[in-house]
């Protein structure tokens, strides 16, 4: 279960950034404005701010007072997504450990293989998790 958590929360981390990139392509907006639209795409205001952190995003406040209002722009070139490690290059019959068991992604019961994921971490994957790179989406999110 939780591994379709973090498979939901990479994929809402990437929704943001598209929308941030889309949002701010025009320079700079204020922050209230960003959020609000955000909300009505159903973007969740901690998602977004973590999809900002990811893209290099750079807030200041301007005005003083009362009509103070914070300011978000991207760099004038953002940061491009993280490559998705190299799960999945190697076919996936000569994977090791083939069995009928549940696949740890999609939980259906498959042949499965032992695939390493991360340095020291392996799980049961499915061919269609491996090959369609949920596991490589997976493992991202881990911070692997």
């Amino acid at each position: 279960m939780l591994s379709a958590v973090r498979h939901l929360t990479s994929d809402a981390r990437v929704d943001a950034r598209g929308f941030l990139r889309k949002t701010l392509a025009c320079g700079e907006q204020r922050a209230a404005s960003v959020l609000a639209e955000a909300r009505s795409q159903n973007l969740s205001e901690r998602t977004l701010r973590r999809a900002f952190r990811d893209l290099g995003g750079h807030a200041r406040k301007a005005g003083f007072g009362a009509g103070a209002a914070w300011m978000w722009r991207l760099p004038s070139e953002a940061k491009p997504d993280p490559p998705a490690p190299t799960i999945g290059t190697q076919p996936f019959a000569s994977l090791p450990g083939h069995r009928l068991d549940p696949c740890q992604l999609c939980h259906r019961i498959r042949d499965v293989a032992l695939v390493e994921v991360a340095p020291k971490t392996a799980i049961d994957l499915c061919q269609e998790c491996y090959e369609t790179g949920k596991a490589a989406a997976w493992a991202g999110s881990t911070g692997s």
